[in-house]
């Protein structure tokens, strides 16, 4: 477990340093718009093998922006980065959980994390069997599973908080790695 610990503490500095516009500069979409480059995006994809959460082969991804990036060189520079933490399947049917970071300009879409996954990025574990996370919405603590800022479903809004459990082995085994983080930066449901 203690193996998860250095995942785990990367994904709450990346969400405590959550980046996203609040109103009167963030507007709602219109129809045909162009989606918020700063909005945050969580869903569940589906693998191809039968191990990930309560063996359904789901694990999530998520797709947000920050200002607690890595520097990776001396051309880095502070400012805002799109983060995206996603799993890429095993030959052996496990996982392996990377973070990705791009200048929020350049970076991929979060519809487009296909793209993402094929492009790389910074392993953070290997051999893992489940990376869930839940997102909590702000006004009643509802628990949903996917997430999307510019969507009408969230209120346009960001969750709360955001719960994280990283998993190795079967299920029912103590291989598990749960953790909450709170969100200092959040969009009241508009």
């Amino acid at each position: 477990i203690e193996t998860f610990r250095p995942a785990a503490d990367r994904i709450s500095r990346d969400l405590e340093a959550l980046f996203i516009l609040q109103p009167p500069r963030y507007q709602k979409p219109e129809f045909d718009s162009d989606p918020d480059p700063f909005r945050m995006v969580g869903y569940e994809r589906t693998s191809g093998v039968g191990i990930g959460v309560a063996g359904t082969g789901t694990v999530s991804v998520l797709t947000f922006t920050s200002t607690a990036h890595v520097t990776l060189g001396p051309g880095d520079r502070p400012g805002v980065v799109r983060v995206s933490y996603y799993t890429k399947e095993t030959p052996a049917g496990a996982y392996d959980l990377y973070r990705r970071q791009d200048p929020w300009m350049t970076a991929p879409e979060p519809d487009g994390m296909n793209d993402a996954v094929a492009c790389g990025g910074q392993l953070l574990c290997r051999g893992i069997t489940g990376f869930e996370i839940e997102y909590e919405t702000q006004d009643s603590g509802e628990r949903l599973k996917n997430w999307d800022s510019e969507s009408e479903d969230t209120g346009f809004s960001t969750p709360a908080r955001v719960r994280v459990r990283l998993s190795r082995g079967p299920e029912n085994s103590s291989g598990v790695f749960a953790f909450t983080v709170n969100l200092m930066q959040q969009r009241s449901p508009l």
